[in-house]
């Protein structure tokens, strides 16, 4: 009878110790355990002689092996978290679809000797598409304000006149086809280059003006990746029209929000 309570008793230990799960860590200490949850860093535990007491948390970096209860293993070494550093930057992929706008204050002229800068102003809405996470194509609807202010002389004889000012502006709504490139990561420059189809509108000596308009548009800057679904835009963008032999060069400011990889 003393036996079969000896084995009773024998069985019931193993049957304990085969329902905890063990961690050992990297300085060789065994703890005795019921594991909670395994997260991106951290380990949530309880100890297996106080399941009923509190939550313990312990740090990935602090374990190399854990054996659970139903014979099963995860072990952690270097090897485990580069790859997790790899899949976290993953999230900061700009391959997509996405929706945004940019405002550029700026200062500009037309190219002729009579004519003075003025400020002027390109907004819009872009609509982008990135191929991977450097090259892409940007099209959507943009709004071009190119001031002109000039000196008009008014002749009474060979050598008397008088000069006046004009202040008027060029107004130009389109749509551009421009490339996209960025050097990728979380923080990258990028650049876009282009042609954009405008219809132009401005009142010189008292004159209509209007029709289509190409104005080239270059811009370099700052990309810097805030979210998984946003990003900034920082950069210094110029503008020539080539009908108006109008000019623009001021700071963008852009937001992107992806919608869809």
């Amino acid at each position: 009878m003393k036996k079969l309570i000896l084995l009773f008793i024998l069985i019931s230990e193993l049957a304990n110790l085969n329902a905890q799960d063990i961690i050992i860590k990297k300085n060789g200490d065994e703890i005795n355990t019921k594991i909670i949850e395994v997260g991106i860093e951290i380990i949530k535990f309880k100890k297996f002689d106080n399941l009923e007491g509190p939550i313990y948390t312990m740090g990935k970096n602090e374990i190399f092996l854990i054996k659970y209860e139903n014979g099963s293993k995860d072990v952690f070494n270097d090897n485990l978290e580069v790859k997790q550093t790899v899949n976290t930057q993953k999230d900061y992929l700009r391959k997509g679809l996405h929706l945004g706008f940019h405002i550029t204050p700026s200062v500009g002229k037309r190219s002729r000797d009579n004519y003075d800068y003025g400020f002027g102003i390109n907004s819009g809405a872009d609509l982008s598409i990135y191929f991977n996470d450097y090259i892409g194509i940007k099209t959507g609807i943009s709004y071009v304000n190119i001031p002109i202010k000039y000196a008009s002389y008014n002749y009474y004889d060979y050598y008397n006149y008088s000069i006046s000012y004009v202040n008027t502006n060029t107004t130009l709504l389109g749509m551009p086809i421009k490339f996209l490139l960025t050097t990728g990561n979380k923080i990258g420059f990028y650049l876009e280059f282009g042609l954009n189809v405008y219809y132009k509108y401005y009142n010189e000596n008292n004159h209509i003006y209007n029709g289509i308009a190409i104005v080239e548009e270059t811009t370099f800057g700052l990309n810097i990746k805030t979210s998984k679904i946003i990003s900034l835009n920082f950069g210094l963008s110029n503008y020539y029209s080539f009908e108006t032999e109008g000019a623009l060069m001021g700071l963008q400011v852009g937001m992107l929000f992806n919608l869809a990889k």
